[in-house]
This record gives structure tokens, C-alpha cells and sequence, in this order.
């Protein structure tokens, strides 16, 4: 239609991509540079992350619905109201008991996939 490449499919601003493989083009690292690479940098894992489960536990009480919950068990005690003070008190320990349980499942979940894969 007039434009330079057109007539083939491509356009100058959109080159056309040879997408196509060919298996004898196909080279991977000699020994020498996986040896060179494997002095350097060491095996390709992720590292091993520990987490503390008191900091898993801690994190159970952060977040939006945590934090208003604790403060309103602070306005509940300030207010002198103890009965929803308690409520609100079993309510923020039952979330940070549920949520401190998913978490660890979620976590065997992965850890077992990972070692099982």
C-alpha cells in the first residue's frame, strides 16, 4: 500500500520476528564456563529461608483489620466498656490463632511440594 515493507507483512516501526528454531543452532555452555560459573556464583538454588515462628505469630496481629480491632479494644478499655473489650480482645486472639494456623499449613504445603517435585 505504498509504505516501505508492506508489501512482505512488515512495517518499519513493527519488523516481523523469525521466531523459528532451528536444533542444530542450539549451543549451551562448555564445561570450562559451567566451572568458571559454578566457582562464582555456586549451585542454582534459591537459599533456604528461615522465619521464626513467633514473627509468623507476631504478624497475625499487623495489617488493617488487626489494627482496628486493637484500637478499638483500646477505645473499649478507655471508655471503661469491658464487656466489648473482652469480645473484641477473643476476637483478635481467634483471628491471630486462625490465621498463625493457615499460615503454617501454607507453608508445609510449599516446603512438601518443593522437596517432592
Amino acid at each position: 500500500m505504498g509504505g516501505h515493507g508492506e508489501e512482505d507483512g512488515q512495517s518499519p516501526m513493527h519488523p516481523k520476528l523469525d521466531l523459528s528454531f532451528n536444533p542444530e543452532e542450539r549451543q549451551g555452555l562448555t564445561t570450562d564456563q559451567v566451572e568458571e560459573l559454578y566457582k562464582q556464583w555456586g549451585f542454582n538454588e534459591l537459599p533456604e529461608i528461615k522465619v521464626s515462628l513467633w514473627w509468623l505469630l507476631f504478624l497475625q496481629f499487623t495489617g488493617t483489620m488487626p489494627y482496628m480491632l486493637e484500637l478499638a479494644a483500646i477505645v473499649a478499655v478507655a471508655v471503661g466498656d469491658y464487656a466489648d473489650f473482652g469480645i473484641i480482645l477473643a476476637m483478635l486472639c481467634a483471628n491471630g490463632v486462625l490465621g498463625f494456623h493457615e499460615q503454617l499449613k501454607a507453608a508445609e504445603s510449599l516446603v512438601s511440594h518443593f522437596y517432592l517435585s
